[in-house]
């Protein structure tokens, strides 16, 4: 092992760690044993320096030796540098947004495939059957028989990716698009308000080059506390595709009031959500901007002068409900993210509890004043997309038997329901759980059918060797309770059925009925 080193590390936050190394020993190996140590520091995010003055220092190489530095000694200090997570966003066709950290020291270099894998894990399901999609173009994993990487694909940090199904490709052309700016205007807010007034029509042109033709409404909606009159507390413009009505409104807006740290959320939502003439088919985006929560400590742990709440009663559960109505992405542009996380964590769940989880607040940083635009435009681009995805997943339908022998099998568990014998055991009830039974299934990659609630598949059972048919909920992220209550009343309905075919008095005219056995996988 050779002679060993004990090297004091130290970070420009002020933390220490001291280590036992080998001399030869690479500076690889050190950043991998101080993450033994320290969990937060990812070997490919540690920078080490030696000899560091003045804010700069000489690098350490991972490749090297300790010994190949001759002034790293026992007892010498190294600096650590912790680099910013090198991140991207994948968002799924349902509009649900992964934050994925690339482990690389040199992140361009990473592979389309390896960041398939990546979002495998935080998606926990195969995407076998899916690709990457970048600027409304698929992403090839390979070319010429070799890996792309993101650099090939023009991909960089903190771009968003979109997971689509092989084949289907969102050619977004001309959309509608609202967007309602709702602002917390209090004193502290100036610089954010001056940004969006100097950056609106930034905005608008940027959207305009990325969706040639688009139809793009603006409004705004300032709100500020209850130390102001009622009558200026909350007031807004309705939205239009006129800039200069828009500026009219905007440019005389002063940062004002705000006594205790809370602000009137709940008013500044009701004004949104039912004054504001959202059209039903566009994409439609919610940018609120705040460094504050609303009222009520069930939101946050600072001071309030309204700690039950919104004075006017309103609640968070009835104002969620109204963004599911509409279907409004709801992004949430965070200057304080302490002062506001616990807030949008209660307003998730109650979206989730609402939508089946499909919508949800999906939060930016817009911690600079100068980057709001950026936050702004990412969002209502991957807004756009989400939109116009959920629109592919019907797709259109295929009569057509599909050439099975093409077709991999998806595997998974059903779980098979117990229903009453017959009409006389109905008091035993509905169990949705038999016993669970591993399922081979292949599945045609394009419906046969629909109906009001569901898509229609056909479907190949590969370990019983016959066919299928399976349905899909055109609702996004069905829960399970709302798939177990069509399975009870199917079951129910089957029980009845059987009943009425074995009936002595059945008139002998009357065809028997038949319900399909059905399950959930």
């Amino acid at each position: 092992m050779g002679e060993k080193l004990l090297l004091k590390f130290k970070g420009l936050t002020g933390f220490t760690e001291t280590i036992e190394i080998s001399k030869n020993a690479t500076i690889l190996d050190a950043k991998r044993l101080l993450h033994t140590k320290r969990a937060d520091f990812p070997p490919h995010r540690q920078k080490l320096f030696i000899d560091f003055r003045g804010g700069s220092g000489t690098p350490l190489k991972d490749e090297k030796t300790l010994s190949s530095y001759p002034t790293i000694k026992s007892g010498s200090t190294i600096v650590i540098v912790i680099d910013l997570p090198w991140k991207l966003y994948v968002q799924d066709p349902h509009g649900k947004i992964y934050d994925i950290e690339i482990p690389s020291s040199e992140p361009l270099s990473y592979s389309i495939t390896d960041l398939k894998a990546l979002a495998e894990q935080h998606m926990k399901q195969s995407l076998v059957d899916y690709q990457f999609q970048f600027k409304e173009k698929p992403v090839e994993e390979c070319l010429h028989g070799k890996r792309r990487t993101l650099k090939d694909c023009g991909i960089n940090k903190e771009d968003t990716v979109f997971i689509m199904k092989i084949g289907i490709v969102v050619n977004i052309t001309a959309p509608q698009i609202d967007i309602c700016f709702m602002m917390d205007c209090t004193g502290s807010m100036r610089s954010w308000i001056e940004s969006v007034k100097a950056n609106v029509k930034n905005v608008r042109d940027g959207l305009e080059q990325h969706y040639k033709g688009c139809d793009i409404r603006f409004s705004f909606v300032r709100y500020t506390d209850y130390d102001q009159p009622s009558s200026t507390r909350t007031t807004w413009v309705d939205f239009t595709q006129s800039l200069s009505q828009f500026h009219t409104f905007v440019d005389p807006i002063k940062a004002s009031g705000g006594k205790d740290t809370p602000e009137d959320i709940m008013g500044a939502l009701k004004v949104t959500l039912s004054n504001l003439s959202w059209r039903p088919s566009a994409t439609k985006v919610l940018m609120h901007i705040a460094d504050a929560p609303c009222h009520g400590t069930q939101y946050h742990s600072g001071d309030d002068d309204y700690p039950n709440g919104d004075p006017a009663g309103i609640t968070h559960e009835s104002m969620m409900a109204k963004v599911v109505h509409h279907d409004i992405q709801y992004w949430f542009a965070y200057i304080n993210r302490s002062n506001t996380d616990k807030m949008i964590d209660i307003f998730n769940e109650s979206l989730k509890s609402q939508s089946s989880q499909r919508l949800i607040i999906r939060q930016v940083d817009a911690t600079k004043p100068d980057e709001l635009t950026s936050a702004v435009h990412k969002s209502v681009t991957a807004s756009v997309f989400a939109n116009e995805a959920r629109k592919k997943i019907g797709g259109t339908l295929d009569p057509t038997e599909p050439n099975w022998a093409s077709l991999l099998p998806q595997y998974g568990q059903k779980t098979p329901p117990v229903g009453p014998k017959s009409l006389y055991n109905l008091q035993e009830g509905f169990k949705p759980e038999g016993p669970s039974v591993s399922l081979s299934v292949k599945i045609a990659a394009t419906p046969f059918a629909e109906g009001s609630e569901s898509l229609v598949y056909r479907g190949y059972d590969t370990k019983n060797s016959r066919q299928v048919v399976l349905k899909k909920p055109k609702e996004d992220r069905p829960s399970l309770d709302s798939l177990m209550k069509v399975l009870e009343t199917q079951t129910i309905a089957a029980t009845y059925a059987s009943e009425f075919n074995t009936h002595k008095q059945r008139p002998a005219h009357l065809e028997t009925l038949e319900f399909l056995p059905c399950t959930v996988v």
